[in-house]
């Protein structure tokens, strides 16, 4: 019996490991691979807290009048008044008068980079010469409100014989806080 003692204990032994230790290493491997993917995780998050702060600082750098050509660029809410009023005062300069003015519904779209902006629609009829027209269109092109035209219509004018009328649709960006 004291020969087969040593033989029955190393069975046990065996035993236990196949059947108790070795599933519980196999649970500690998936954890060490876990905890790979987890220290991999917060990396990314301290490299992004970072970028935040760096772009924080920059942001800040900004001079007053920077900072208000930013946010009329691409601002952070729809004012679809404040873009009326400057398609407007565009037009005011080359003596034309908006009519009909339409604001369409806004809608979130993703764009190539995955990342959220909104668009809102703006239509509006004038009547002009077709000079002025494109002085106009011209003068909203570089305006600094990211406007795109999105429709044109011309049709000579009913009313002036040297005038055409025009009907636009603008669709105009902004970023939404979140």
């Amino acid at each position: 019996m004291k020969a087969f003692t040593p033989i029955i204990l190393i069975v046990i032994a065996a035993g236990l490991f196949f059947w108790q230790v070795q599933p519980l290493y196999g649970v500690i491997q998936e954890m060490r691979v876990q905890s790979t993917e987890y220290d991999g995780a917060l990396q990314i998050a301290e490299e992004i807290e970072t970028l935040r702060g760096e772009l924080a600082d920059t942001l800040a750098s900004f001079s007053p009048e920077d900072s208000v050509k930013l946010e009329t660029f691409l601002p952070t809410y729809v004012d679809n008044i404040r873009t009326v009023l400057d398609v407007s005062g565009i037009a005011a300069k080359y003596g034309i008068a908006i009519k009909d003015t339409k604001t369409g519904e806004t809608a979130q779209e993703a764009n190539g980079s995955g990342s959220l902006y909104s668009t809102a629609s703006l239509s509006f009829n004038f009547s002009t010469s077709y000079t002025n027209a494109i002085n106009f269109l011209r003068d909203i092109e570089s305006s600094l409100r990211l406007m795109d035209i999105a429709s044109l219509d011309i049709k000579q004018s009913a009313t002036a014989k040297s005038g055409y009328d025009f009907s636009v649709t603008l669709h105009t960006y902004w970023i939404p806080r979140k």
